[in-house]
């Protein structure tokens, strides 16, 4: 009886301790796993297509345009650089500069604007070429520190950042109004300029839905300024300016 017992008590105890070797056996192996699987991500790029704005090679040159168009349509973007022929025309405009030649517009409709009860103030006007240099590479060294290669985290840092030389506040002719604000659209500010900008020249530049045609992210601050005829007709026909010039060039415009 006591035999019994126990050959019942030892086969209880091994099947109990059989079960936790292999308990540990199987938990082991998913925690290998696991790192190895946290390992491989910490170690590998993160991947170049999870960005706020879907970009495309700009293909279109603008290089011949510009050495001959009027100075307010000249066309820059990552692919067209400031002409070597561009005189710039810069003023003082409150605690920045501007072209001069865009003075009044710009003074007009924040004047009217603010008659109508709606405060406009240029955080940001011209910038030389070392800022846009400074502001370039620091976006740069942030991705980088994120884990992207070079090249990845400078053609990500020119969808937000335009490298020096291609970018319009290197020309003077584009202001950022009211600080650069992700909800500055849902302001009443920004509803005011998309409804009269173009009446005193400017544009939006950095459209939500034109990212594929101009290469960067969604910038409501950004109010460029082409003059109050091509403003208007591009307003009207929902055009943004590579689109516009595009136009104007193949004499369709």
């Amino acid at each position: 009886m006591f035999k019994s017992r126990l050959k019942k008590t030892m086969v209880i105890f091994y099947s109990v301790f059989l079960i936790l070797v292999v308990s540990i056996i199987i938990m082991a192996t998913m925690y290998i796993s696991i790192d190895k699987k946290a390992s491989t991500a910490t170690k590998s790029s993160p991947s170049i297509i999870n960005t706020s704005v879907e970009t495309q090679k700009l293909t279109v040159d603008f290089s011949d345009w510009n050495a001959t168009c009027d100075w307010n349509l000249v066309v820059l973007n990552s692919q067209n650089a400031i002409p070597k022929n561009y005189k710039l025309k810069l003023k003082p405009y409150k605690e920045s500069q501007i072209d001069a030649r865009i003075s009044s517009y710009l003074n007009d409709m924040i004047q009217d604007a603010d008659a109508q009860g709606i405060k406009l103030w240029v955080s940001s006007g011209y910038r030389s070429n070392e800022r846009q240099k400074e502001l370039f590479s620091n976006k740069v060294r942030k991705y980088m520190g994120q884990g992207y290669t070079r090249e990845e985290s400078e053609t990500l840092a020119d969808t937000i950042v335009a490298k020096p030389g291609t970018s319009e506040h290197n020309l003077g002719l584009a202001v950022d109004l009211n600080g650069v604000r992700d909800d500055f659209c849902d302001t009443k500010e920004f509803a005011w300029l998309n409804e009269n900008a173009a009446n005193y020249g400017f544009i939006l530049r950095y459209d939500n839905h034109k990212q594929k045609v101009t290469g960067k992210i969604y910038e409501p601050w950004h109010f460029r300024f082409v003059g109050q005829e091509h403003a208007k007709k591009m307003k009207e026909k929902d055009l943004c300016l590579e689109e516009y010039v595009s136009l104007l060039i193949s004499s369709q415009y």
